[in-house]
Order: C-alpha cells, then sequence, then structure tokens
C-alpha cells in the first residue's frame, strides 16, 4: 500500500508514503492539537502499527549537552550529521561544543536528534520556524531528498506559505478536513484560502495576479516561466 488511510473527526484521510504533506489553517485551526492526537499511542496503534513515527514542534527542546555527546558518538550517521551541518556553515560536530546556543540552532539540535532515531513518520510543527529562511529553505531541499531515498513520510505545518512549494499535498485544516490534494490542485482553491485568511507562495498568487490579463494560457506558478512566456 503507498498511502495511509486515517480518520481524521469522523473523515478518511489520505496521507501518502514517502511524500511531504502540509497541513494548512488558519491560526487557532486545531493543527497543533490534530498532530499530538496522530502521535497519540491509540491513534498509533489503529493507523501506524508499524511505524516509528516523532513529533518535532517550536516547543520541542532535548537536552542540548546530551545532544552533542550522542552525535559525537554516533558512528552509523556520522556522515548524514556533517552533511547537514555543512548546511549551516559548521565543519564538523566538534564544532558544536563551542557555538553560542541560538532558538535557530536548538532547533537544528532537535531535528539532528530525531533523525539519529530513524522514525519512519515525521510530524513537523512549526519545528524549523526560528531557522534564518535562507538556510531554511537548504535544509527542507536536502531532507526533501532524503524523503524519498529513505522512504519516509513527513506530515509539516509551517506559517511561511513559501514552504508549501516543497510539498507534494496539502491539507486545509479549520477543525476539520476542508480540502486534501496536490498542491497544484490546492493552488486553484483561491476561494477558500482566501476565505480562510491564508496566502499563496509568492510565485503562485503573482500568477493569480496577472491571469486577470489573460496573458497566460495554461497556470503557471513559476515567476522565472513567467517572464520568460511574458517576453515571447
Amino acid at each position: 500500500m503507498d498511502a495511509y488511510q486515517v480518520e481524521i473527526n469522523d473523515q478518511m484521510v489520505t496521507i501518502p508514503k514517502d511524500k511531504w504533506t502540509m497541513v494548512v489553517g488558519p491560526v487557532g485551526s486545531g493543527k497543533s492539537k490534530l498532530f499530538h492526537r496522530i502521535t497519540s499511542p491509540s491513534f498509533k496503534k489503529e493507523f501506524f502499527p508499524q511505524d516509528k513515527i516523532i513529533l518535532l514542534d517550536s516547543h520541542s527542546f532535548f537536552p542540548q549537552d546530551k545532544i552533542k555527546k550522542e552525535l559525537l558518538m554516533n558512528i552509523e550517521d556520522q556522515k548524514t550529521i556533517e552533511t547537514i551541518l555543512k548546511l549551516f556553515g559548521i565543519s564538523s560536530i566538534s564544532t558544536l561544543f563551542h557555538l553560542e546556543p541560538s532558538a535557530g540552532m536548538n532547533q537544528v539540535l532537535n531535528f539532528l536528534y530525531a533523525y539519529i532515531k530513524h522514525p519512519t513518520i515525521w510530524i513537523l510543527d512549526q519545528a524549523f520556524s526560528m531557522i534564518d529562511p535562507i538556510h531554511k529553505k537548504k535544509l527542507l531541499s536536502w531532507f526533501k531528498k532524503e524523503t524519498k531515498k529513505n522512504h519516509l513520510t513527513v506530515l509539516y505545518a509551517s506559517s511561511d506559505p513559501e514552504d508549501i512549494l516543497q510539498v507534494d499535498q496539502v491539507i486545509v485544516y479549520k477543525e476539520k478536513v476542508l480540502f486534501t490534494g496536490s498542491k497544484r490542485k490546492f493552488y486553484e482553491e483561491e476561494k477558500l484560502v482566501h476565505s480562510l485568511g491564508l496566502e499563496y507562495p509568492f510565485d503562485v498568487e503573482l500568477y493569480h495576479q496577472l491571469k486577470y490579463y489573460n496573458v497566460f494560457d495554461k497556470p503557471i506558478y513559476d515567476q522565472e516561466r513567467m517572464i520568460d512566456h511574458l517576453w515571447k
């Protein structure tokens, strides 16, 4: 089976395996509550009996000294750990012991600590919210490739609409599921998105603004391709 079938508030929802599903909704819509429910023992037993699940949110905090020591002693994943650290300009694991703590680096360390536990399902709720946009984009891009290679499934929530570009499926949630589908189908749900006060990524919003001038014969959600089309 290439997808999980889970029940959310009496609705059956498909979550594709080995892919990223982003849950979007207005503030107070119940996304965090939903994620905590998904990671509960009873929910896991019913819908993910064979999987190891980990939840990282904006409040996650593992003892930093413990993480650094475990990373240093981890031989199996050392190459991958150092690859991730180099995305942030950190040359080696030992360098971590000399860095000043920061909210962003704490989230990176939490991610690394979760990684060496080898979960098959990742629940990420604002887990990278304190990492600066440039480095966050690098981490998401790397982890997206890792997801496919290692058959990982990710449920993701973020207040940054640009993160939608990284995912495969979108669920719109406000105390119940209002929409589920590919991100391209989500891009077509203008009325729903704007009625909830949500935002599209910049390139998608730009397309929606320009399409009223009848300059496109089909949807284009990439700024460079839009420019090429307009300058033909």
